[in-house]
Protein backbone atom coordinates (compact mmCIF):
# COMPACT_ATOMS: atom_id res chain seq x y z
CA UNK A 1 0.00 0.00 0.00
CA UNK A 2 1.36 3.42 -0.94
CA UNK A 3 0.34 6.46 1.09
CA UNK A 4 0.66 10.12 0.09
CA UNK A 5 0.29 13.26 2.16
CA UNK A 6 -1.74 16.09 0.65
CA UNK A 7 -1.30 19.65 1.92
CA UNK A 8 -4.56 21.55 1.66
CA UNK A 9 -3.78 24.52 3.89
CA UNK A 10 -5.81 22.76 6.54
CA UNK A 11 -4.71 19.80 8.60
CA UNK A 12 -2.84 17.19 6.58
CA UNK A 13 -5.12 14.63 4.95
CA UNK A 14 -3.92 11.08 4.41
CA UNK A 15 -4.94 9.61 1.05
CA UNK A 16 -4.68 5.97 0.05
CA UNK A 17 -3.46 5.96 -3.53
CA UNK A 18 -3.11 2.28 -4.38
CA UNK A 19 -3.21 -1.17 -2.85
CA UNK A 20 -1.85 -4.48 -3.99
CA UNK A 21 1.24 -5.69 -5.73
CA UNK A 22 2.96 -3.34 -8.16
CA UNK A 23 4.39 -5.02 -11.28
CA UNK A 24 8.10 -4.60 -11.85
CA UNK A 25 8.60 -6.47 -15.12
CA UNK A 26 7.05 -5.85 -18.52
CA UNK A 27 4.66 -8.58 -19.68
CA UNK A 28 4.40 -10.84 -21.61
CA UNK A 29 7.82 -11.86 -20.40
CA UNK A 30 10.44 -13.37 -22.68
CA UNK A 31 11.53 -16.76 -21.29
CA UNK A 32 14.95 -18.32 -21.83
CA UNK A 33 15.10 -21.92 -20.63
CA UNK A 34 18.62 -22.93 -19.64
CA UNK A 35 17.85 -26.54 -18.71
CA UNK A 36 19.02 -29.68 -20.50
CA UNK A 37 16.59 -32.10 -22.13
CA UNK A 38 14.29 -33.73 -21.14
CA UNK A 39 13.89 -31.12 -18.39
CA UNK A 40 13.72 -28.31 -20.95
CA UNK A 41 10.70 -29.92 -22.58
CA UNK A 42 9.01 -30.28 -19.17
CA UNK A 43 9.59 -26.62 -18.31
CA UNK A 44 8.29 -25.51 -21.73
CA UNK A 45 5.22 -27.73 -21.34
CA UNK A 46 4.48 -26.33 -17.87
CA UNK A 47 4.80 -22.76 -19.19
CA UNK A 48 2.41 -23.48 -22.06
CA UNK A 49 0.06 -25.14 -19.54
CA UNK A 50 0.13 -21.99 -17.40
CA UNK A 51 -0.59 -19.72 -20.38
CA UNK A 52 -3.43 -22.01 -21.45
CA UNK A 53 -5.03 -22.17 -18.01
CA UNK A 54 -4.73 -18.40 -17.59
CA UNK A 55 -6.37 -17.89 -20.98
CA UNK A 56 -3.66 -15.33 -21.70
CA UNK A 57 -0.05 -15.51 -22.87
CA UNK A 58 2.07 -14.03 -20.09
CA UNK A 59 5.24 -15.97 -20.93
CA UNK A 60 6.73 -16.25 -24.41
CA UNK A 61 9.46 -18.87 -24.81
CA UNK A 62 12.44 -17.68 -26.85
CA UNK A 63 10.95 -14.40 -27.97
CA UNK A 64 8.80 -11.71 -26.54
CA UNK A 65 8.33 -8.04 -26.02
CA UNK A 66 8.58 -8.00 -22.24
CA UNK A 67 11.27 -8.37 -19.63
CA UNK A 68 13.46 -11.48 -19.63
CA UNK A 69 12.92 -14.42 -17.30
CA UNK A 70 15.76 -16.93 -17.19
CA UNK A 71 14.96 -20.44 -15.98
CA UNK A 72 17.93 -22.59 -14.91
CA UNK A 73 18.53 -25.97 -13.30
CA UNK A 74 21.01 -25.99 -10.41
CA UNK A 75 22.52 -28.72 -8.27
CA UNK A 76 22.95 -26.32 -5.34
CA UNK A 77 21.97 -22.78 -4.48
CA UNK A 78 24.82 -20.31 -4.27
CA UNK A 79 25.04 -17.76 -1.50
CA UNK A 80 22.76 -14.77 -1.79
CA UNK A 81 25.73 -12.49 -1.04
CA UNK A 82 26.60 -12.32 -4.75
CA UNK A 83 23.12 -11.08 -5.70
CA UNK A 84 22.85 -7.42 -6.70
CA UNK A 85 21.79 -5.00 -4.02
CA UNK A 86 18.11 -4.12 -4.26
CA UNK A 87 17.12 -7.43 -5.84
CA UNK A 88 14.36 -9.48 -4.22
CA UNK A 89 15.20 -13.11 -3.46
CA UNK A 90 12.49 -15.69 -2.74
CA UNK A 91 12.82 -19.41 -2.09
CA UNK A 92 10.40 -22.30 -2.55
CA UNK A 93 10.73 -25.28 -0.23
CA UNK A 94 9.36 -28.81 -0.37
CA UNK A 95 8.79 -31.30 2.39
CA UNK A 96 11.71 -33.70 2.35
CA UNK A 97 10.60 -37.06 3.77
CA UNK A 98 10.44 -38.31 0.17
CA UNK A 99 13.68 -36.59 -0.72
CA UNK A 100 17.21 -37.60 0.22
CA UNK A 101 19.52 -35.10 1.88
CA UNK A 102 17.38 -33.02 4.21
CA UNK A 103 18.31 -29.36 4.29
CA UNK A 104 17.46 -27.11 7.23
CA UNK A 105 15.24 -24.29 6.08
CA UNK A 106 12.25 -22.38 7.38
CA UNK A 107 13.27 -23.28 10.93
CA UNK A 108 12.71 -27.03 10.47
CA UNK A 109 14.78 -29.95 9.32
CA UNK A 110 11.91 -31.32 7.24
CA UNK A 111 12.15 -29.01 4.23
CA UNK A 112 14.51 -28.72 1.30
CA UNK A 113 15.12 -25.77 -1.03
CA UNK A 114 13.52 -26.50 -4.40
CA UNK A 115 13.61 -23.15 -6.17
CA UNK A 116 14.73 -19.56 -5.98
CA UNK A 117 13.51 -16.47 -7.82
CA UNK A 118 15.75 -13.42 -7.95
CA UNK A 119 13.89 -10.35 -9.19
CA UNK A 120 15.28 -6.94 -10.01
CA UNK A 121 13.89 -4.08 -12.09
CA UNK A 122 14.98 -5.55 -15.41
CA UNK A 123 14.77 -9.36 -15.15
CA UNK A 124 13.87 -12.39 -13.09
CA UNK A 125 16.11 -15.44 -12.69
CA UNK A 126 14.44 -18.69 -11.63
CA UNK A 127 16.69 -21.46 -10.37
CA UNK A 128 15.14 -24.91 -10.04
CA UNK A 129 16.80 -27.67 -8.03
CA UNK A 130 17.98 -30.49 -10.29
CA UNK A 131 16.13 -33.07 -8.16
CA UNK A 132 12.84 -31.65 -9.48
CA UNK A 133 13.64 -33.26 -12.83
CA UNK A 134 14.06 -36.78 -11.41
CA UNK A 135 11.22 -39.21 -12.07
CA UNK A 136 10.43 -39.67 -8.36
CA UNK A 137 9.95 -35.95 -7.73
CA UNK A 138 8.92 -34.45 -11.07
CA UNK A 139 5.36 -34.01 -9.74
CA UNK A 140 6.85 -31.06 -7.82
CA UNK A 141 8.25 -29.29 -10.90
CA UNK A 142 5.02 -27.62 -12.00
CA UNK A 143 4.02 -26.09 -8.62
CA UNK A 144 7.60 -24.97 -7.83
CA UNK A 145 7.96 -23.40 -11.30
CA UNK A 146 4.58 -21.66 -11.06
CA UNK A 147 5.42 -20.49 -7.51
CA UNK A 148 8.65 -18.88 -8.74
CA UNK A 149 6.87 -17.33 -11.74
CA UNK A 150 4.49 -15.83 -9.17
CA UNK A 151 7.47 -14.14 -7.51
CA UNK A 152 8.58 -12.82 -10.93
CA UNK A 153 5.12 -11.26 -11.14
CA UNK A 154 5.59 -9.59 -7.76
CA UNK A 155 3.63 -12.04 -5.60
CA UNK A 156 4.88 -12.63 -2.07
CA UNK A 157 4.66 -15.68 0.16
CA UNK A 158 1.37 -16.20 1.97
CA UNK A 159 1.10 -17.51 5.51
CA UNK A 160 -1.68 -19.99 4.75
CA UNK A 161 -0.28 -23.51 4.26
CA UNK A 162 -1.47 -25.36 1.19
CA UNK A 163 -1.56 -22.34 -1.13
CA UNK A 164 0.66 -22.16 -4.24
CA UNK A 165 2.38 -19.06 -2.85
CA UNK A 166 3.03 -20.64 0.56
CA UNK A 167 6.78 -20.99 1.14
CA UNK A 168 6.43 -24.78 1.31
CA UNK A 169 5.27 -26.13 -2.05
CA UNK A 170 3.24 -29.35 -2.33
CA UNK A 171 2.80 -31.88 -5.13
CA UNK A 172 0.46 -30.48 -7.76
CA UNK A 173 -2.24 -33.08 -7.01
CA UNK A 174 -2.57 -31.75 -3.44
CA UNK A 175 -3.87 -28.35 -4.57
CA UNK A 176 -7.61 -27.84 -4.99
CA UNK A 177 -9.07 -26.16 -8.07
CA UNK A 178 -9.98 -23.20 -5.83
CA UNK A 179 -6.37 -22.83 -4.66
CA UNK A 180 -5.06 -23.00 -8.22
CA UNK A 181 -7.66 -20.48 -9.42
CA UNK A 182 -6.76 -18.16 -6.53
CA UNK A 183 -3.12 -18.27 -7.67
CA UNK A 184 -4.13 -17.53 -11.28
CA UNK A 185 -6.30 -14.59 -10.18
CA UNK A 186 -3.51 -13.15 -7.99
CA UNK A 187 -0.91 -13.52 -10.75
CA UNK A 188 -3.10 -11.91 -13.42
CA UNK A 189 -3.96 -9.07 -11.07
CA UNK A 190 -0.29 -8.50 -10.20
CA UNK A 191 1.00 -8.28 -13.78
CA UNK A 192 -1.67 -5.98 -15.23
Amino acid sequence: MRLLWKWTGLPVVLLVVSCGVQPRLNWPAEVAIEVTDPGKASVASNIENLNSQLGKTILQIGSGTGSPIYIKSVTSFSSTSSIAQGAEVHFAYVESPVLPGKVRAMGTASTRIAGRATLDDSKCVIELASFLFESTTNNLLLPVLWHEIGHCGGLQHVDKAGELMSAVTLSYSKYSQEQIQSFFDSLLSAIR
